[in-house]
């Protein structure tokens, strides 16, 4: 295989691994809802969600019964309907990134079959002044819990987790097809341009999901009839960073406050376990310190093997929104130093701009 197409077939999985959303995770999530909804058709909750501070209605927010299967998105208003409930008391789950989750009890009458509620959710305070920032140390402790930070680096890590699950909430009601204008260069070492290919990839909802994580096997190889090796990358995007998987075989620090483009950003860093030896990924995650939304991920390459024709690779995805608490992949970058080349020379940058065309969120 040579360089070119095992480069074209590494894109292709970047692309499709550092994207928020599962396609498997969101069809199961369907069923379950659709299932729930059929068996039971007795009462109807309704409701507004609204920002206890200001008034102001709470965009797209889950709500969630008894804790089931079932989830329903708030709409843009903050309202919400949930169908299919059994007459009794219950307990509504209402949560939105940014803010912390709130419990209400519900009691659906036999007579009317209809609750209307109000939730009031409060916003997420970090107290910057009781953190401290230590400097990197070996991984011997996985998983989300960090000995300096612990409280602040769980609740950053929440955070994380429920950027993914709002993503997934909003692909199941707003399927968003990405359009990427991508465009590939090599530079020399004296940052010239010496080949370039700009061309367009379309991803819809519907495309298959990259390989899934296995610790320290993000490359895997294989040898066809032929005998002719080609090489496979999957890059573990940030929906698969809260996977048991994953959180077994990385640790994960607070790093402190980044400044990125004029905004200040929590920074989070993870790295593998020492027992990781084979192919595998550390990376930093940015969220934003007002609304703790997703910005930035960046993934890189470690424990290479010496087969491959390169010497370091790092993919950077940004994210923005459409609308409030409705993000969507904004662009990635890959950057490869390839082997035989001096530090600094025969960079080939692969750059993926993504237009959005989704479905108006109303």
């Amino acid at each position: 295989m040579t360089i070119h197409r095992h480069r074209r077939r590494m894109i292709g999985l970047s692309l499709a691994a550092l994207s928020l959303v599962g396609v498997h995770a969101v069809a199961a999530a369907q069923a379950q809802s659709v299932g729930a909804a059929a068996a039971d058709s007795s009462g109807v909750v309704t409701g507004r969600i609204r920002d206890r501070e200001t008034d102001q209605p709470i965009s797209f927010a889950r709500a969630t019964l008894d804790g089931g299967p079932t989830e329903v998105l708030a709409n843009r208003d903050g309202s919400f309907r949930i169908q299919g409930i059994l007459s009794g008391r219950h307990l509504l789950v209402v949560r939105q990134i940014g803010f912390v989750p709130e419990e209400v009890v519900v009691v659906v009458g036999r007579s009317t079959g209809r609750q209307d509620v109000l939730v009031t959710l409060r916003h997420i305070a970090i107290d910057l002044d009781t953190v401290r920032v230590v400097a990197g140390s070996a991984c011997t402790v996985p998983g989300s819990a960090d000995t300096g930070n612990a409280p602040t680096l769980r609740l950053l890590f929440e955070q994380v987790a429920a950027n993914v699950e709002q993503n997934r909430a909003i692909a199941r009601r707003y399927p968003v097809t990405l359009i990427y204008l991508r465009r590939r260069w090599q530079e020399t070492d004296m940052l010239s341009v010496v080949q370039e290919k700009t061309d367009s990839v379309i991803h819809r909802p519907t495309d298959a999901p990259g390989r899934p994580y296995t610790p320290g096997e993000v490359i895997t190889g294989k040898v066809d009839s032929l005998g002719h090796e080609s090489l496979s990358i999957a890059l573990p995007g940030i929906g698969v960073v809260s996977a048991p998987a994953f959180l077994d075989h990385h640790c994960f620090r607070y790093a402190g406050v980044d400044s990125l483009l004029g905004h200040k950003m929590y920074r989070i860093d993870f790295v593998p376990t020492a027992d990781v030896q084979g192919p595998d990924v550390d990376g930093t995650i940015y969220l934003d310190t007002q609304s703790f939304m997703l910005r930035r991920v960046r993934i890189h390459l470690v424990n290479l093997p010496k087969e491959v024709p390169f010497r370091d690779l790092e993919a950077t995805a940004t994210f923005r929104d459409i609308a409030p608490f409705f993000t969507v992949n904004d662009s990635l970058e890959t950057t490869q130093q390839m082997v035989g080349l001096k530090q600094g020379s025969g960079r080939d940058r692969h750059r993926h701009q993504r237009h959005c065309v989704p479905h108006d969120p109303r």
